[in-house]
């Protein structure tokens, strides 16, 4: 894998003229245009694309959002993006359900709704997101920066135009290439010149660099908006190898486990986009360029799978929501393609999405046929663990023999990943289907998320996981703060991981701090969790569980935590002293349905040498 960097090299022009031979005269988009009606037709027979035309009927005599001055101006004057949020969740999917709706429907019902809802976004002063505006350059015409809303509205405005074609006035098209051209694809050229500065950075070259979601999604929107807009080949061209590029980037941010370290949320976020944008060069290259036909790739690619405790269950690391599930067309479209045998993601029926997912999922594509060459996979068997040796993450799954359905994850790795939480060693422990130890995810974003007052947060800092806590010191950021693997061992009943968190905390009198995993699949199943802690003089030591359910205390040793049918007993063992059992609101602006409770579990007294056995198992 190769990152490029700058200072900016010029594309290969060799490479742009072999790209070019492989393009049609003609500019093209993905999926079927409204005229062409088999498969519209298909779709429109399903519950939930019928639903999309019940929901446009419905609000019909509703006024179309407008982005005001108050909206935008909401963040920069209070830090929060309460305003802003509300208009982007009707907005964004309220026009792309009016268009959807138009092509399944076929009677033009909707398309003067649709006029005034794309004139209203044309209109808007700016694109660019008011959280990647805090300085008000894009709003006040200072700057013209493509984020990840320019990039999204620029493909969502294209796939209109390439679905609806001339049933949209002269006039809309026209203003849709006019404003492309003026927000997105000037500002991409300059930027492949090395002429930009990075979105709310002093650095040149911005998201081309990136090694994360911001790569995929924005090179994405702007690449495959000038395949479907842009006339000149040789200009295609030139995008297309600027994407094959630079998407090298966001795939090298990826170890060789595959493993994502900004968490399934922003992972699934992340692929969808490269995945759509390799899709749409795969079409109109013929096949000839394939961003997906690569090894580590097909790795990353199956990482929502391999980080899945049990159907429909994913633990919210990092800045996730708190209950992350990937979509299912992802996860079938990957499935499909690489010949994974996930059957129950790809027996999913398509379901209306964003416009650009929507054309490369529910129409044919090379995953289709993919399977169609391949015949039916053999239905995956599942494993019995996810281990990613490189981010020293684990997923461990109930196996057949046991009696009960105890699934858990843990994660290692460093306090310098992509949207990190100083969460190192953190777990959940999941039954039937529900986490009761979790990890709260990310808080609500406002300015202090992504400033360097970040870690004040008591979500994002360790306070706010299940992490110890060595002389009221919790854990520091940055690459330096990690959690090294010291051993694993794994066996179709056992399976032990040592991690050494020593690293993550700057305490010169700690000595040693490990701690092991040990889960057994034997009869209901179990996790024990084990701290040892060396002091080279006596200090306070505690460490905590985290959960949104109701819990109880049973006994000075015994915990009970539930939610409805669902249980779980933590039996815990202390050696150097007394202990005490509290809990506290994490507080903060948690996205969880209840607010996360810290559990804190701490001895009563100074120790030099201890040990906590917190032993969890589903309750009986």
């Amino acid at each position: 894998m190769v990152v490029v960097v700058s200072p900016v090299a010029p594309l290969d022009s060799g490479r742009i003229a072999a790209i070019a031979e492989f393009l049609d005269d003609e500019p093209s988009g993905l999926g079927d245009p409204i005229g062409e009606r088999r498969r519209w037709d298909e779709l429109a027979a399903l519950p939930d694309f019928q639903a999309v035309v019940t929901k446009a009927l419905a609000h019909a005599g509703e006024a179309i959002p407008l982005l005001t001055e108050e909206i935008f101006l909401h963040y920069s004057r209070t830090g929060t993006q309460t305003a802003y949020r509300d208009f982007e969740q009707c907005a964004r999917p309220g026009f792309a359900n009016l268009v959807l709706a138009e092509c399944i429907d076929n009677r033009g019902r909707f398309l003067d709704r649709i006029h005034v809802a794309a004139e209203a976004m044309l209109s808007e002063r700016t694109w660019v997101h008011s959280f990647h505006d805090p300085k008000l350059d894009n709003w006040q015409g200072r700057k013209m920066e493509i984020d990840l809303r320019v990039a999204t509205i620029s493909w969502s405005l294209s796939v209109t135009c390439h679905l609806l074609g001339d049933r949209l006035a002269p006039e809309t098209r026209r203003r849709v290439r006019d404003e492309l051209e003026r927000r997105t694809f000037a500002p991409f050229r300059e930027m492949l010149a090395g002429g930009r500065v990075n979105l709310n950075q002093e650095k040149a070259f911005s998201w081309l660099e990136l090694m994360h979601n911001w790569n995929a999604t924005c090179v994405g929107g702007v690449v495959c908006s000038a395949l479907i807009l842009i006339e000149a080949k040789e200009e295609r061209a030139r995008f297309v190898a600027a994407a094959e590029r630079y998407t090298r980037n966001f795939i090298a941010g990826f170890p060789a486990d595959g493993s994502c370290s900004e968490g399934v949320g922003y992972w699934a976020g992340g692929f969808t986009h490269f995945v759509m944008l390799a899709e749409q060069i795969h079409r109109v290259t013929h096949g000839a360029v394939d961003l997906l036909a690569d090894a580590h790739v097909e790795r990353v690619a199956q990482y929502g799978a391999r980080l899945e405790i049990m159907p429909g269950v994913f633990p919210a690391f990092a800045d996730c929501a708190p209950d992350p599930v990937p979509p299912a067309d992802l996860m079938g479209f990957v499935s499909r393609r690489y010949g994974l045998g996930l059957r129950p993601w790809e027996d999913a029926a398509p379901r209306p999405t964003s416009l650009p997912a929507l054309v490369v999922y529910a129409f044919a594509n090379s995953a289709t046929a993919a399977a169609e060459v391949g015949g039916t996979a053999t239905p995956a068997v599942r494993e019995l663990r996810g281990w990613f040796a490189d981010a020293g993450s684990y997923v461990g799954r109930p196996g057949s023999s046991g009696t009960g359905a105890l699934g858990v994850a843990f994660k290692g790795g460093h306090n310098g990943e992509f949207h990190n939480h100083n969460d190192l060693g953190s777990f959940v422990v999941a039954v039937n289907g529900k986490v009761l130890i979790i990890d709260p995810g990310s808080e609500e974003y406002t300015s202090r998320t992504f400033s360097s007052r970040r870690y004040e947060s008591n979500l994002l800092n360790s306070y706010g996981h299940s992490v110890p806590v060595p002389a009221g010191v919790l854990q520091s950021e940055g690459t330096a703060a990690r959690a090294p693997v010291l051993h694993y061992s794994f066996g179709d009943v056992n399976d032990v991981v040592t991690l050494d968190l020593a690293p993550a905390y700057e305490m010169v009198d700690l000595s040693r701090l490990e701690r092991t995993f040990s889960f057994s699949r034997a009869g209901s199943g179990r996790l024990t969790v084990r701290d040892e802690v060396d002091f080279c003089h006596p200090q306070t030591f505690g460490t905590a569980l985290v959960t949104t359910a109701q819990w109880s205390l049973v006994d000075a040793r015994r915990i009970a935590i539930r939610d409805g049918e669902e249980g779980l007993t933590v039996h815990i063992e202390a050696e150097g002293g007394a202990i005490e059992i509290d809990s506290k609101n994490i507080g903060e602006q948690a996205r969880t349905e209840r607010p996360p409770v810290r559990i804190g579990i701490d001895f009563t007294t100074p120790v030099e040498r201890a040990a906590f056995e917190i032993t969890i198992a589903p309750a009986q």
